[in-house]
C-alpha cells in the first residue's frame, strides 16, 4: 500500500485542527440505552458524531480521554471501519434503528478493514479505558470479546 507521506501529515495536522476548532461544539454529550442479551445497558457521556467527524473516529484520541461515539445513519448501511491511527482497542457495537445489538467485537489498533455481517442504522464505538469501565466488563462477562 503506497500512501503519499506528506498527504498522510496533511491528514493528521488537519484533524487535531478539526478537533481543537470544534471542540465547544463537541462538548455536548448524550447517554445511548441498547439491548444486549435481555438487559438494557446504559452507556453515558456519549458523543455524537456528524459529518468530518465520523471519518475521523476515534482516530488520534487518547486512550484515557476518548469519549464513546455514537454515528447514526438515515438509512440502513454497511460500511467498513477502520482502526488505523486508534492507538487502543474498543468495542464496536452494530445497533439496529430500535438499540438492539446486531453485532459486537474487540477491535484492536491499526486493523485496516472491520466489517459487520449485516446491515444496521447505528454503530458505538466504546474505548476501553476507565470512563466506560463497568460498561465493558458488562458486554465481555460472558464471553471472549
Amino acid at each position: 500500500m503506497n500512501i503519499d507521506r506528506k498527504l498522510l501529515i496533511r491528514f493528521v495536522v488537519y484533524c487535531y485542527q478539526f478537533d481543537y476548532e470544534h471542540e465547544s461544539a463537541s462538548n455536548l454529550r448524550m447517554e445511548i440505552i441498547f439491548n444486549y442479551k435481555g438487559k438494557k445497558i446504559k452507556v453515558k457521556d456519549v458523543k455524537e458524531c456528524k459529518g468530518l467527524a465520523m471519518g475521523k473516529g476515534l482516530m488520534f484520541s487518547r486512550r484515557e480521554k476518548a469519549k464513546a461515539l455514537l454515528f447514526e445513519f438515515r438509512n440502513p448501511v454497511k460500511f467498513h471501519l477502520t482502526s488505523l491511527f486508534v492507538f487502543f482497542s474498543f468495542i464496536a457495537i452494530w445497533l439496529d434503528d430500535k438499540n438492539n445489538v446486531l453485532e459486537i467485537k474487540k477491535i484492536k489498533s491499526f486493523i485496516p478493514k472491520i466489517s459487520s455481517t449485516k446491515t444496521y442504522k447505528k454503530i458505538l464505538e466504546i474505548p476501553i479505558n476507565e470512563t466506560y469501565r463497568e460498561v465493558v466488563e458488562i458486554l465481555v462477562e460472558d464471553r471472549k470479546i
